[in-house]
Parts: C-alpha cells; structure tokens; sequence
C-alpha cells in the first residue's frame, strides 16, 4: 500500500522498510529511512510504480529489486544498488545526491538531472552498468571514488572535490571536464568528446589513455585552470578535434624506458608507427609492428612504446651509414650514404 508521514514521526533505529506492492504505491511526507528496499512488480509501464511528493533521505542502502523508484529533487541517499528488475528514473530533471557506493545492475534512466556524489571518505564503488549519468558531479572533501567499470557521462563531468581513480573507462560527451579535485586513471581510456574546457585550478590530474574527440565533428577542447597533465600511456587528438594546450605542463610519464634517443635529424611518421634517424646514421622506430615496420626482424601484432633500434639487413647487427628515411603505412624506407635504399615492412 501507500505511506503517508505528513503528520507524524518516524524513527528509523537502522531498520529495513520493505515496499512489495503488486500496483502503483505513494509515499508522502519527508521521511528519513536506514535501509529502504523497493520490490514493487506492477507493470513497468505504470506512470510511477513508486511515486514521491517530497524529498527522501536514506542513510542505508536504497535498493531497487524490482519496480520503478521516480526520485524527487534533493533526494540524499548513502548507497544505491539497482538489481536486475529495478529501474530508477526520475520524471522531471533532479538532482540527487549520494555519499556511498552506487551499484547499477538493471535500468538508471538519467533524464537531464544531476548525480552528485558527495562522500567525504575513500573506498567507494562506482558501478554505472551499462547507463549514462547525465550530469555527473564529484563533490566530497577527502571523498574518494574508485571507477573499476565504465562510467558514461551524456553531458559534464565535475569534480571540484575529492580523488576519482581506477582502471575503468569513462566517455564525457558533453565536453566539459572540471573542477578543483584530482583524477588519478591509473588504467583504461578517459575519453572526452564534444566542445569544452578540460581542467581546475587545483590538484594535478593523471591518466592512462587521454583521448580528445571521436573523430566525427570538428570541435574543440580547452585547457581550463592551472592544474598540470600526467599520461602514462598515451595521449590522441582525434581527427577534426582540436586541443588548446594552454601554457602549462602536459608529462608524458612512460615507464619502462632509463634513457633518451639524442642528436635525432629526421623523423618520419607512418600509419600507425614512428622513425626517427640520428646523426650518426641509426634508425629508431616504436609504435606498431604489424608487418614488421619496425625493422626488428619480427611482425608481432604489438604496440611498442619505447624505440627500438632497427636491424640491418643480416637481422644480427644494426643499419648504420642512413642519411634519409621515409614511412608509409605499414612500410619504412632508409637511403644509405652510397646510395643504396633499404625497406622493410609490408
């Protein structure tokens, strides 16, 4: 049945409160709840299975088993947990906050409001399933979430307080990555599409794979604040995507390499690999090896990250004596002091 509190009290006492009806059910009133549980089977086609006149907080855990829980504007709840038939999805744009963990199991249907994560300790979970936030909002002092799973934002991601880590990809499609608190991706790819600032004026932000644009629309991103770029893996400004750098620091902090290629006089660029030729007449390549482009004496289907010095053509010591190289798609091509011309690759 219905709930109606608007002319009294209740005490929660860390209690569950269990709604199983078979039809449409009401709460009114503001209420404070510890564990709220929602197992309504009547048709997901009903306007509202849970319908909501005013603001709810839940210092539990709201779980969705089953049925549709609309959330009202200024909801506030600890944790969230979508099962397999559950559905949240709000009727007008909300904003909603949540200061735990938030697990997506079944249907989150975002509309154009606002999640505002607002923890104030580290440890939690973010687990979006397989739906967008709309607006998306980190904003906790010393909150810290972990992103183990992809993370899909339809409009802008802010975070103005606290660390979001981990190793799952995130796609903001609105353009707009802000904010004064920290990004720690320390794997997987964080993608930011459409036009917009990229940026705070606070911590430092880290990443694994950065990628600006999807290569569809011509559009740009603009570095916002003063905080300083870390990738540890790679860096792409998609087709037709431009990036305006700013004036402050961008690091490329590779692991693995202990030295620098010095004295180099040409490089040569081809599909999806890299040559560079030194003054002393050796030939270094990275990227991928496909084909053997990369002149190692092997075609291994893997990304090299650091430069390798290219064979000569014995496959036992290196080229030497090259004056001029060039690279095409899968192919790299060096011209030697006499004259001669080696190729390797496809």
């Amino acid at each position: 049945g219905n709930w109606d509190m608007t002319g009294g009290t209740f005490t929660n006492t860390n209690s569950t409160v269990i709604f199983d009806g078979t039809v449409a059910q009401a709460i009114s009133g503001t209420d404070t709840w510890y564990n709220l549980t929602i197992n309504n089977t009547a048709s997901p086609e009903d306007s509202n299975d849970f319908d909501l006149d005013t603001v709810q907080t839940v210092s539990g855990t709201l779980t969705v088993t089953d049925g549709q829980w609309t959330p009202h504007t200024g909801d506030d709840y600890a944790n969230v947990t979508i099962g397999i038939s559950g559905i949240i999805k709000p009727d007008t744009p909300v904003s909603i906050t949540v200061s735990g963990n938030w697990y997506n199991f079944g249907t989150f249907i975002c509309g154009t409001g606002v999640v505002n994560f607002t923890a104030t300790s580290t440890g939690k979970t973010i687990d979006a399933g397989d739906d967008p936030f709309y607006d998306l909002t980190f904003s906790g002092s010393g909150g810290g979430w972990e992103s183990l799973y992809p993370i899909t934002v339809s409009r802008n991601l802010t975070i103005s307080a606290g660390t979001l880590s981990g190793t799952g990809n995130v796609t903001v499609n609105g353009g707009n990555v802000t904010g004064n608190g920290m990004i720690n991706m320390t794997g997987g790819t964080f993608l930011v599409d459409g036009e917009g600032d990229f940026g705070g004026a606070g911590a430092d932000w880290t990443f694994h794979n950065l990628i600006f644009g999807d290569g569809t629309v011509a559009t740009t991103t603009t570095k916002y604040g003063n905080n300083d770029i870390t990738i540890s893996d790679r860096l792409t400004v998609s087709e037709n995507q431009t990036l305006l750098a700013g004036d402050h620091t961008w690091s490329f902090n590779w692991t693995g390499g202990t030295e620098y290629i010095t004295g180099i006089r040409q490089i040569a660029g081809g599909y999806e690999h890299t040559v560079a030729l030194t003054a002393e007449g050796t030939v270094w390549a990275w990227g991928y090896n496909d084909y053997g482009e990369l002149g190692i004496g092997t075609a291994d289907w893997n990304s090299h990250r650091f430069p390798v010095q290219v064979k000569d053509q014995a496959g036992t010591g290196f080229l030497s004596g090259i004056i001029a190289i060039a690279a095409s798609d899968e192919h790299t091509v060096a011209l030697t002091a006499e004259g001669t011309v080696w190729a390797w690759g496809y």
